[in-house]
């Protein structure tokens, strides 16, 4: 089944016994039975064989060595398993603390949000521009790559299947590197635009003065 565990066979007793930790973790199946199971087993030496489904089975017991080492390596791994436990743990702990944080946040605030919530989103304006990607040739292909690679690793961008795209280009710099930049004249075009733009800083220190 792949998975290590341990198993202590006595010569002087007629039954073996194994922990209900091992049975559950190997999800053994277990029943209740009052028939006896046929099994040979035959002792020699320190090696004991059996015949299981008319196939011969050799057990061949560890050294205190390989017995020490297999301890220690499950000791390991139990250990290991507890930390593990106890960091998810902790990071339940902070995810309940911070829905609770945000359950009062959003008592105390609740007049803000409106209770006429509408039904769905907005209506398309218009068609979501999906142009296919400017022509590139292999070094530029690869430094775009790296480039999006590296912004996916810093966690800036993330992978999405959105219909929409946006087309990529490549601008050099005075170092001899490259720019990677968006073409955003597209989703521009069908932008709805302010009305009431921001105003400049001039404009507001003028309708300030001598207030």
């Amino acid at each position: 089944m792949g998975k290590l565990c341990s198993i202590i066979i006595d010569g002087d007793n007629s039954v073996n016994i194994t922990s209900l930790r091992l049975v559950e973790n190997l999800a053994i199946l277990t029943f209740l039975t009052l028939n006896l199971i046929n099994c040979n087993v035959l002792m020699r030496g320190v090696r004991f064989s059996f015949e299981h489904i008319g196939k011969k089975v050799v057990l061949k017991p560890l050294s205190p060595r390989e017995v020490n080492k297999d301890q220690n390596k499950m000791r390991m791994k139990r250990d290991e398993e507890r930390k593990i436990e106890k960091k998810k743990e902790k990071e339940r702990k902070k995810i309940n603390e911070k829905i609770k944080s945000m359950e009062k946040l959003f008592e105390e605030f609740k007049y803000v949000f409106s209770k006429d919530v509408p039904h769905g989103l907005p209506p398309l304006r218009a068609t979501l521009p999906n142009w296919a990607a400017y022509w590139t040739n292999l070094e530029e292909s690869q430094e775009i790559q790296k480039q999006v690679g590296k912004l996916i690793e810093k966690g800036w961008v993330r992978e999405s299947m959105n219909p929409c795209s946006m087309l990529v280009i490549l601008v050099p710099k005075k170092d001899g590197t490259w720019r990677i930049c968006i073409d955003c004249r597209l989703i521009n075009n069908i932008s709805v635009r302010y009305r009431h733009l921001i105003p400049c800083l001039d404009e507001l220190l003028g309708e300030l003065h001598g207030s």
